[in-house]
């Protein structure tokens, strides 16, 4: 088979890079919330805090990871925002998606910005190979305020909810996360195989299923050290951080 290629995406590369986004947002059942068009990503592409890595075999692109950097206001300094990684079918398994980290990791290195991206919680697959780079899991809940929601509450003309009587959990006064949340060591995989998740299946995978971080449940930062392997992450607030709370462009859910 013919090898896989990592290279930046240029203007040229718009209608590929748009393409895919449309067919992970397809797969996801999100098309409606895709309003980026060619035109729109040759003018993004070019811009120095996109990062779009594309894939390639035989010319042809298969897949991409896209990021955004950007400043963390807790520690002064910046950070990767991951946004997607998607391997196209039919070229998984090929360690597609790996090369994909560790060409963004490289690019993270010199600057050792940490980056950061998640998941949904039932998304074990993902949460395996995110792992075995070196990635911290850490449970979270996603919070989306779109304007429909707020218009009135800004305009004034809405008074505020009553928040819902929640649980809390006894460590810092958090929420506790869900009973069947997975953690590390995840447990085994269940099911014949054919569940909608969208990493490598098996134990060993190269981790090139379609891997994909929107709505995000999963808090995930990894941070780099030259040369692209992953570091051990230190906490939120430290002194070269991550993004509080929430992650990268939310759509509706």
């Amino acid at each position: 088979m013919t090898e896989v290629t990592i290279r930046r995406a240029t203007p040229d590369d718009a209608a590929d890079v748009a393409t895919m986004v449309r067919e992970i947002a397809a797969h996801e059942g999100q098309a409606a919330q895709v309003h980026v068009t060619d035109e729109q990503w040759r003018a993004l592409l070019p811009r120095p805090e996109v990062i779009v890595l594309l894939a390639e075999r035989g010319g042809r692109a298969v897949g991409y990871v896209s990021s955004v950097r950007q400043l963390h206001l807790w520690t002064g300094g910046e950070m990767l925002n991951l946004d997607d990684l998607y391997v196209r079918p039919g070229h998984r398994d090929s360690g597609a998606g790996r090369q994909l980290m560790a060409a963004l990791a490289a690019l993270a290195a010199p600057a050792q910005l940490p980056i950061r991206w998640g998941m949904e919680v039932d998304n074990v697959d993902a949460q395996r190979f995110y792992h075995r780079l070196g990635a911290t899991l850490r449970p979270k809940i996603l919070a989306v305020w779109p304007p429909s929601a707020y218009t009135d509450l800004a305009t004034g003309h809405r008074p505020l909810t009553p928040a819902p009587n929640l649980a809390k959990s006894p460590v810092r006064g958090r929420s506790p996360p869900p009973n069947n949340q997975p953690q590390p060591p995840y447990p085994a995989r269940t099911g014949d195989g054919n569940d909608h998740h969208r990493v490598d299946r098996r134990r060993g995978d190269r981790g090139d299923r379609q891997l994909h971080p929107r709505h995000r449940q999963h808090d995930v930062r990894l941070m780099c050290r030259p040369g692209g392997e992953g570091a051990s992450p230190r906490r939120r607030g430290d002194s070269r951080g991550g993004q509080p709370g929430h992650r990268g462009r939310h759509r509706p859910l």
